[in-house]
């Protein structure tokens, strides 16, 4: 039986997740008190006197319901609604962009429109598995893709260029939350190269190759030396001042910065939470606890080096390359 606009907030959650909006998070919103509706010209959050709203048309639910809404359209939107979500978090200090992993297609309540202009649920069709790779170029991206969904070359490009303004939107979420909980951040917005400048160290040797001082490290990925003699870190940043390497062990997300020249970005460093050691030990490092959660852990380490303000030689790296490392 059709539900009228307005009148419940699953009418706005089933859109929200139709969207890809993780699921915990619009139940931070709701436990926070804020009221979800959704209406044939808007889908909003509302709390006393204060109401945040995205428009939204019936066509466009028509489209998204039908599958014909494109990428481009889709991507906006949730945009859109994440930021509006985001807005309603950090009002209270809850970090919406990192630590959220996202619901799959059987968890959606299917959003249709019918006739007499209300909402009812129906079975969607699954969709083929892809996710946007920050490690590889925007063009091996959209060859992957057309492997996976059989995509026309246009529809390929406007998908793969969708979900990189969307991921470049969650890093940047991710330090203005971090802003928003108080912590330091540099207002220099790190550059870091989209191709990188470094070349790759092979893959397969991560777990079998003799470490090198991070210091002297000039590949990305090389495993290079932690403080103890055991101790074994990846790098996954670096330039001509600083090398930057992480290591992912025991839900503990650990980042070590040297270099010839790291002691002159000492006051960055320190404002997104690194300790600095200036006597022989000459490094500095944070650690942070991301559990098993690999989007959680890639999403920090991103929000991490773009909080820096430093200009890097190397692409945003993806831990899944050194987890069993």
């Amino acid at each position: 039986m059709p539900v009228n606009f307005g009148f419940s907030s699953d009418n706005a959650k089933g859109l929200m997740l139709k969207l890809g909006i993780p699921k915990p998070v619009i139940e931070a919103a709701e436990s926070l008190g804020w009221k979800l509706a959704l209406t044939d010209k808007e889908i909003s959050l509302s709390k006393g006197s204060v109401t945040h709203a995205v428009p939204v048309s019936l066509a466009a639910l028509q489209a998204a319901n039908s599958g014909k809404l494109s990428p481009k359209d889709q991507a906006a939107l949730e945009g859109e609604v994440s930021a509006l979500l985001a807005k309603a978090c950090m009002a209270v200090g809850i970090d919406y962009a990192v630590g959220t992993q996202p619901t799959t297609i059987d968890e959606l309540p299917p959003l249709a429109v019918g006739a007499n202009g209300g909402v009812t649920f129906t079975k969607p069709k699954p969709k083929p598995v892809w996710k946007y790779d920050p490690t590889i170029s925007v063009i091996e991206n959209i060859k992957v893709l057309r492997a996976i969904a059989g995509l026309s070359l246009k529809e390929a490009k406007d998908t793969v260029e969708a979900e990189k303004f969307a991921y470049d939107a969650t890093l940047s979420a991710g330090l203005h939350a971090a802003k928003a909980k108080g912590i330091q951040v540099m207002e220099a917005e790190t550059v870091i190269s989209p191709v990188g400048l470094w070349p790759l160290f092979d893959l397969n040797k991560l777990k079998t190759a003799v470490t090198a001082k991070l210091r002297d490290a000039n590949k990305m990925y090389q495993p290079v030396k932690g403080t103890s003699g055991g101790s074994r870190y990846f790098v996954v940043g670096g330039n001509p001042d600083l090398r930057i390497a992480a290591r992912l062990q025991d839900g503990t997300l650990s980042i070590r910065i040297e270099g010839p020249a790291w002691k002159k970005h000492q006051s960055s460093l320190q404002g997104v939470g690194f300790d600095v050691h200036l006597d022989a030990k000459d490094y500095a490092s944070v650690h942070l606890s991301v559990g098993d959660n690999m989007v959680l852990a890639n999403k920090t380490l991103g929000a991490v080096l773009l909080g820096l303000g430093v200009q890097l030689e190397t692409p945003l790296p993806n831990l899944k390359f050194i987890k069993e490392g």
